[in-house]
């Protein structure tokens, strides 16, 4: 598949699931507003993404796909098969222990990433005032413990991923975020059957998990894929595996770690604060996924190979080419998100428990956002 059509079919395919996530998002806006219930599942919801993105779609991917790709070309499918799955047994074993601790231990968890949840609270502006318990921690705690199991899930449904990119079949693992987006809204519409909004969307979170997992066996399975359930086994390629993620955590886990300094300083602040970031982050996340993401996608099996061929040359036309669509995409996207970023926000979610107060502050994050975005 040549690169072009490789990032059109994530790009597009990452469109319908950007443009499923804004119904979601409205949503949400409309259903849970931008107050102390909307913050604490926010909470649930970036930290299974964070340790996701870091280990799993970020170091274990970059790390992960190469190696399969050679092991396809060199060795034969079979091979390479037996490899994939040893790493999938690898992946359960060690993300399910580190499930079953999460859970256990996520009150002291969000005592650190959202240290503001865990103290009492202002509740005026001027003394003499009171103090009461923050009821976002107890909440927090108890979405991020339905939330947390999505790691495992999500992990293996990227390995399967990486199966299916490293064979030339993007399409998969890209409409696989259009289940999740799909989950949710259906989670938001059936709110009135749990105690509010944050229990729905968290349980929604879960259930999509369960199902891009199966998805992806699904599709793996019909490129000839056959997963073998036995005993693993730390082989060479495994233990290169976890040697090359090293470099991939430390440099994914800063990227995404500047994401929780932001979440620990608004966990000080009042009610909404690490909703308005929430919102801005979603309409800004839109360009980059379409342009960023995509190409880094594309590009990744297709700088593998030639790797392996020594085609210097073609490595050097595929990065000038990608870095030249990022830019001719990007430029314009900054200044637009930027100069229509009120009527943006406007637009998308000020309904329903979602107000004008709620609009002009996430405007507000989405203009700083957008400034970064030729750099990201």
């Amino acid at each position: 598949m040549s690169l072009i059509k490789a990032m059109s079919t994530v790009a597009g395919l990452t469109g319908l699931s950007r443009i499923a996530g804004f119904v979601r998002d409205i949503l949400t806006a409309s259903i849970l507003g931008a107050g102390p219930i909307a913050d604490a599942f926010f909470v649930a919801l970036k930290l299974p993404n964070f340790f996701r993105r870091v280990t799993a779609e970020g170091a274990f991917s970059v790390a992960f796909v190469p190696l399969y790709s050679e092991s396809i070309e060199k060795e034969g499918q079979e091979t390479a098969d037996r490899f994939a799955s040893n790493a999938f047994i690898f992946m359960t074993l060690i993300l399910s222990v580190f499930t079953v601790l999460g859970i256990i231990f996520m009150p002291y968890i969000i005592m650190a990433i959202a240290p503001g949840f865990s103290g009492n609270y202002n509740i005026c502006d001027v003394p003499p005032c009171e103090f009461i318990h923050d009821p976002r921690f107890d909440k927090a705690v108890e979405f991020s413990r339905i939330t947390f199991s999505y790691l495992l899930l999500m992990s293996l449904t990227a390995l399967l991923g990486g199966v299916l990119n490293a064979k030339d079949r993007f399409a998969p693992f890209a409409f696989a975020p259009v289940l999740f987006n799909l989950c949710l809204i259906v989670a938001l519409l059936c709110a009135d059957y749990f105690p509010n909004a944050g229990y729905a969307l968290s349980y929604g979170i879960l259930i999509s998990g369960f199902l891009q997992l199966f998805f992806l066996m699904y599709c793996a399975y019909r490129t000839g894929f056959r997963l073998l359930l036995k005993r693993p086994k730390f082989s060479p390629k495994i233990k290169r595996v976890f040697v090359l993620m090293g470099p991939g955590v430390i440099g994914a886990g800063v990227m995404h770690i500047n994401l929780f300094a932001d979440l620990i300083l608004a966990s000080f602040l009042k009610g909404g604060a690490i909703s308005y970031l929430y919102y801005a982050d979603r309409v800004y996340q839109l360009p980059l996924a379409l342009i960023g993401i995509a190409i880094g996608i594309a590009l990744l099996p297709s700088i593998s190979s030639k790797i392996k061929s020594d085609s210097l040359e073609e490595i050097h036309h595929s990065i000038e080419q990608t870095l030249l669509y990022s830019l001719l995409f990007a430029i314009p996207a900054s200044v637009g998100i930027y100069s229509l970023s009120d009527q943006i926000i406007s637009v998308l979610f000020e309904r329903g428990e979602f107000d004008e107060r709620s609009s002009l502050l996430t405007a507000k994050a989405l203009k700083y956002y957008s400034l970064g975005l030729i750099a990201f």
